[in-house]
């Protein structure tokens, strides 16, 4: 019988498998949190804020790192406050919504695919759209919902042919406005 001899390569072998195979994780969801809605990033999210004048608005997003397991090439959600009620609007706030995904497709270089449908989150009702990328290279889904002052973006970018991933629906379900929010 051949006897065993324990030296330190015996443990960086296993070390190192458990660092690789940690790194190309897609379950290191977020929670991001906010005073407005909370919504999980399968990542640490980035900020951005642009004010001007009586309008606001804000950007968390997520880029995931290039050939990571992950198939979606860009999460995001937006908040924009705006000098008046939404509400006051009725069905032309989905009119606005519709535009504003059209305005987004035609930035890109992009396709509005469909009308959008109506969609829920809780109590919460909104609109989803899909936008092809130009030169077919990928489909943006997006869905917003409006409340009071605010109008809420969420969007996912995927490669083609990866569009129902399990990832788009994790990153869309889990937003979650606050009631607070809600009563504005």
């Amino acid at each position: 019988m051949k006897k065993f001899i324990f030296n330190s390569k015996h443990l960086l072998l296993p070390l190192f498998f458990l660092l690789l195979f940690s790194s190309c994780s897609i379950g290191d969801w977020k929670v991001y949190d906010t005073s407005e809605f909370s919504i999980e990033f399968p990542g640490a999210a980035k900020d951005t804020v642009t004010m001007d004048g009586s309008f606001a608005g804000a950007r968390t997003y997520f880029e995931p790192v290039e050939g990571a397991l992950d198939s979606n090439l860009y999460y995001a959600v937006s908040l924009y406050t705006l000098p008046d009620s939404l509400s006051v609007m009725g069905n032309e706030a989905d009119d606005l919504m519709k535009n504003d995904v059209r305005i987004y497709a035609f930035g890109i270089g992009g396709v509005l695919a469909d009308t959008g449908h109506v969609i829920k989150n809780g109590d919460l009702q909104g609109l989803e759209f899909k936008v092809f990328l130009e030169g077919n290279k990928g489909v943006a889904t997006i869905r917003k919902f409006a409340v009071g002052k605010h109008l809420y973006t969420l969007l996912v970018v995927t490669e083609n042919m990866k569009l129902n991933n399990a990832a788009i629906r994790r990153f869309m379900e889990s937003f979650k406005l606050k009631k607070v929010a809600a009563k504005k």
